[in-house]
């Protein structure tokens, strides 16, 4: 996955963050996860846009695995081993993400961890919205910041702003955001039978 895929990734695990009537960014992120840890599973639908345009996608996360769909690229993560096929190659790669790469595409990893990963602040919001700031500890992290809009509502996420090391700036707008029930263990696994013609280049 290059490092491209990696900051979207990064952003839409950010998607599966919940937020709470509280008055600081932790306890905001801290019910969050709690939350999450708490539903079988959740799936966004969202739009991207780059400095070159935009583009839709979706995400179904299920405490650590997830499968990712966008146009550009599609990746499913079962909790040990992680598929990334693009279709302009027809290439899947397999590979077995490590801690620190699982910080940069594993949405319960960069939840879960908030506290080790990220220092947070709580932004001046308007009636209808919370703003959390996120800023990694880490200066080697892909993305520079990250701002998270919550609908004081429905407590979910309704766009993420990221700015990258390069300054480049990206933004998601949710669609869509619910709650679900139990996945089944495929969702979360590449099906070759899907993509006959795909070559497959295992990284283990």
């Amino acid at each position: 996955m290059n490092i491209k895929h990696k900051i979207i990734a990064t952003i839409l695990s950010l998607l599966t963050i919940t937020s709470a009537n509280a008055i600081t960014a932790e306890k905001i992120l801290t019910d969050a996860a709690e939350k999450y840890r708490n539903s079988l599973s959740l799936t966004a639908t969202f739009t991207i846009t780059f400095d070159s345009g935009t583009s839709n996608g979706s995400i179904t996360i299920a405490k650590e695995r997830f499968f990712l769909s966008t146009p550009q690229f599609s990746t499913w993560y079962n909790g040990r081993t992680q598929w990334s096929y693009s279709p302009d190659t027809n290439e899947v790669n397999i590979t077995e993400p490590t801690a620190d790469e699982l910080q940069q595409v594993n949405p319960f990893a960069i939840i879960s961890s908030f506290r080790q990963a990220y220092k947070s602040k709580l932004l001046k919001s308007d009636a209808d919205s919370n703003k959390v700031l996120l800023t990694p500890n880490n200066e080697t992290y892909d993305i520079k910041t990250a701002i998270i809009t919550f609908d004081s509502k429905t407590n979910f996420p309704k766009d993420i702003t990221i700015t990258t090391q390069n300054n480049s700036k990206i933004k998601i707008t949710v669609t869509s955001i619910k709650q679900g029930g139990k996945m089944p263990d495929s969702s979360f696994e590449f099906d070759k039978k899907n993509y006959p013609s795909v070559e497959i280049i295992d990284l283990r």
